[in-house]
């Protein structure tokens, strides 16, 4: 079944294993060859290191012979001669029992005898000398002598016999190892030729049909599914053969792959636009509802803020002190919305300008310090005294993000205080400060479940119909993203009835007290009042047109009024304005336009401030492009009406002419 299902597999296998077994018995034969030879040669080397023990237990056996026939019966020399004669014995034990050729055996055998006969003689020479037979005595001791010296000359012929015997088999040994060499560097040839003759064979089978399929490869690669593989290839019983099938199941799974997810493309393209369309239509939507609800906004705060200066009661006075709140409260909504559409749509830019680090805390603390005295909480700051006396950074992002989460400690907590930390981590040998701000509360703490969704758009700790607190749930997510564009972080730490942790971080460089000065607008003097400015002003909103009119007159400033860019144009070329207040959003001709013709016909032109309801740098950028010198976002407060005319007094070049 193997062999069928995978042949080429197979046949390599098969013929490598014929190989290797018959190169593993081709090594176990000569190693068994070479290890009894080598046993040989051994058992031959231990035969001649006994030869030589058998010379020299010989001399010993001689020598307490004549010791003996000096004092025969002294127990010490009886006792050494019969350890040398079972010495002796022991040795010929050993060597009937070794392995000898036939000339060596021959040779041990008449040394033995001699030995033996050695042996025999000292016998009679003992006995010879015990009966006092003295020439007897001296014939055998002759004779001993005469003997021993013939067994060291025969242990000399047998030496040389094994040696020689030795060297034939050390020469044997050297060709069986040739033999071996031979043989595996046969062993080597013949699987290279095998390995070479299956390289053509098989390249030449597997090539064809590889090239074959990578051809179809290519195609299917270029997303052509029609193609189909030869039916040979798909019969082959092989590896090939399977490569074949997997190709074609391969090629329709790619098909059915690529068809769902051109689908899904095509969805997910369409569900694309109609997200971008969504957001556009989102977009557009808060920046109109961004425009509408400030204009009505510039009238409720102005009017509500020209009230406050008339006599009226107590109670009519905390109404519109109400109103007034109210109202601030709404534009601060109508502003956080204005935000995070920005950050969404990644058009939120930050100003990089020197500024006080000192003043923009003290601003927040001035304000906060109020709202924790009406709740009865302390308010304790601690602020490094490391931190640069100016820094360059965007003044009223920092002031935002400190204000959301100063005010939000306030908001949740109904005893204890409020403590606000600040660290500076200035990097070495670097302009670059890390400003490290800590906001701690005593309050009704935050779920940890919930921490991570409290920084998201729209939501709050407690987001049931009850709660206690109000608020739209943006303040934290702005100042997160806005931490996150000034390089830092906003992290917090809380926990249900004990408080909360607020850590924000954003870096800032630090500038010198001249880049401050050269930077900072000079403030305006007070206007002379025998210089009175003749002023212009257009918007198409009949409410906030009569709000801006009566509050320029209360302010000294009278002013003639238009209500559409054509109207602006046409008042322009008739009379000599010094100052005109131009909305940007009116029928006809807007503001814009009808600055950029006042700019081409009037040499030079009067200094046009613009007044819109669009409070976004985008809309700013705008209005000085158009040509304006100034701009004022609605709703307009009193302050800043004055301080754009007292600013345009003291720059524009025929102000007040």
């Amino acid at each position: 079944m193997l062999f069928h299902q995978n042949k080429i597999h197979t046949r390599i296998l098969a013929a490598f294993v014929i190989i290797i077994v018959i190169m593993s018995l081709m090594s176990g034969f000569m190693l068994f060859v070479h290890l009894q030879m080598l046993s040989m040669y051994n058992r031959t080397l231990q035969n001649i290191i006994t030869e030589y023990t058998l010379t020299e237990a010989t001399d010993n056996l001689i020598q307490h012979f004549n010791q003996r026939l000096q004092d025969p019966d002294n127990p010490q020399l009886i006792t050494g001669y019969t350890n040398a004669q079972r010495s002796l014995q022991h040795i010929f034990t050993q060597m009937d029992a070794a392995h000898m050729n036939q000339e060596s055996r021959i040779a041990y055998d008449g040394l033995k005898n001699m030995i033996l006969h050695i042996q025999s003689r000292c016998e009679q020479g003992f006995d010879a000398y015990k009966t006092g037979n003295v020439a007897t005595t001296e014939d055998i001791y002759n004779d001993v002598a005469k003997k021993y010296s013939y067994v060291v000359e025969s242990t000399a012929d047998l030496i040389m016999f094994e040696l020689k015997f030795a060297n034939e088999q050390q020469a044997r040994l050297k060709r069986v190892q040739f033999i071996q060499l031979g043989l595996l560097l046969l062993c080597i040839i013949v699987v290279s030729a095998v390995c070479l003759y299956y390289a053509v064979v098989f390249t030449k089978k597997l090539t064809r049909p590889l090239k074959q399929l990578a051809v179809l490869a290519a195609q299917v690669g270029n997303e052509n599914f029609d193609i189909e593989v030869d039916s040979a290839l798909l019969k082959r019983q092989d590896e090939i053969g399977d490569l074949a099938m997997a190709f074609n199941a391969m090629r329709e799974n790619l098909r059915r792959t690529i068809s769902r997810l051109n689908e899904e493309i095509r969805i997910r393209k369409e569900a694309e636009l109609s997200a971008e369309h969504a957001n556009r239509a989102k977009s557009s939507f808060l920046a109109n509802m961004n425009h509408e609800l400030r204009t009505p906004m510039n009238a409720i705060i102005g009017y509500t803020s020209l009230l406050e200066d008339g006599q009226f009661s107590p109670e009519q006075q905390e109404f519109m002190k109400s109103i007034r709140h109210s109202s601030e409260a709404l534009l601060s909504i109508i502003n956080n919305i204005l935000d995070i559409s920005k950050i969404e749509a990644g058009k939120m830019t930050l100003e990089k300008h020197p500024f006080s680090l000192r003043e923009q805390m003290e601003r927040v603390i001035s304000v906060i310090t109020y709202q924790t005295g009406k709740k009865g909480l302390s308010l304790t700051c601690d602020i490094d005294k490391n931190i640069p006396e100016f820094l360059l950074g965007d003044a009223t992002r920092f002031f935002q993000i400190l204000t959301n989460l100063m005010n939000n400690a306030v908001k949740f907590t109904e005893q204890g205080g409020i403590t606000l930390t600040v660290q500076d981590e200035k990097r070495a040998h670097t302009q670059q400060h890390l400003i490290h701000c800590i906001v701690k509360d005593t309050g009704i703490g935050i779920d940890p479940a919930r921490l991570d969704a409290i920084l998201d758009p729209f939501e709050q700790a407690d987001a049931s119909h009850t709660r206690r607190f109000g608020g739209t749930g943006l303040g934290l997510s702005i100042s997160k993203s806005l931490c996150e564009l000034m390089g830092g972080a906003l992290e917090i730490d809380s926990r249900p009835n004990q408080g909360s942790t607020f850590h924000f971080s954003i870096h800032l460089s630090e500038t010198s007290f001249a880049q401050q000065e050269e930077q900072t607008p000079t403030q305006p003097s007070p206007l002379p009042p025998e210089r009175t400015p003749k002023i212009l002003l257009a918007d198409d909103d009949e409410t906030g047109l009569a709000l801006t009119t009566f509050t320029l007159k209360k302010l000294g400033y009278p002013c003639d009024t238009v209500t559409n860019g054509q109207q602006v144009i046409e008042a322009v070329i008739t009379h000599d304005y010094d100052i005109i207040f131009m909305d940007i959003q009116m029928p006809g001709m807007d503001g814009l336009e009808a600055t950029q013709v006042i700019c081409e016909i009037k040499k030079p032109p009067p200094w046009i401030i613009g007044l819109t309801a669009n409070a976004t740098i985008e809309s700013q950028a705008d209005c000085i492009e158009a040509g304006m010198m100034d701009y004022l976002a609605k709703p307009v407060k009193r302050a800043d009406l004055l301080g754009a005319i007292q600013t345009a007094m003291q720059t524009a070049p025929r102000a007040g002419a």
